[in-house]
């Protein structure tokens, strides 16, 4: 707490006034910005079930890990696949052990570039290819949508233009890569660093 000594004039007492108001808004504007799973069914999904693709994926989300494809032939790094959530849904898994409902996970696809450096050869990423989303949905509030199955929403964005969701319906798109890791909830935990408790 702080205390002051002595008497303030009437206008400075108004300039702390205004410096504490100022830093009020600051800190709740901040906090409003940063996704959360309560804005999840409001922001990023709307009463149809349609899914849209958040913007900005290195501020205010999460990281999770990235992961790096090697081409069929062994011999370069094909890709970098980056994946995001909000922090409250990472605190939440690390908590429990299992997903939030309203918890969004985002995979970014990147090419990736080989670099021969001093330390040797170094894949780093470049454009993105796609994105590849996933919306958790404990109340089955879409059964029956083309886009909505095993607890989750799942959606595919392509880099020329990501206000589409260009897949063909989470069966046919998605399920196959995901039904190895069912165990998990369909997603494969063990990539991503950022859900394990601890540093």
């Amino acid at each position: 707490m702080l205390v002051f000594q002595g008497s303030f004039e009437e206008g400075e007492m108004k300039l702390l006034q205004g410096f504490c108001w100022i830093f009020t808004a600051a800190l709740a504007m901040r906090v409003s910005a940063e996704p959360n799973l309560q804005q999840t069914f409001s922001t990023w999904v709307n009463a149809n079930g349609e899914l849209r693709l958040p913007t900005n994926l290195q501020r205010g989300w999460l990281h999770l890990g990235s992961s790096a494809l090697m081409a069929a032939d062994g011999t370069r790094i094909e890709s970098i696949h980056s994946v995001y959530t909000q922090a409250d849904a990472a605190d939440y898994y690390r908590k429990h052990g299992k997903f939030a409902d309203g918890t969004v996970l985002i995979k970014e696809i990147r090419f990736a570039n080989m670099n021969d450096l001093v330390t040797g050869a170094l894949a780093s990423a470049d454009a993105v290819d796609v994105w590849f989303m996933m919306v958790k949905d404990t109340r089955d509030r879409f059964k029956g949508k083309r886009d909505w199955g095993k607890s989750w929403g799942w959606a595919l964005f392509g880099s020329n233009d990501p206000t589409t969701n260009v897949s063909a319906g989470y069966e046919q798109e998605c399920l196959g890569c995901h039904v190895p890791a069912k165990r998990s909830d369909y997603v494969y935990t063990k990539l991503y660093p950022g859900l394990r408790p601890g540093p």
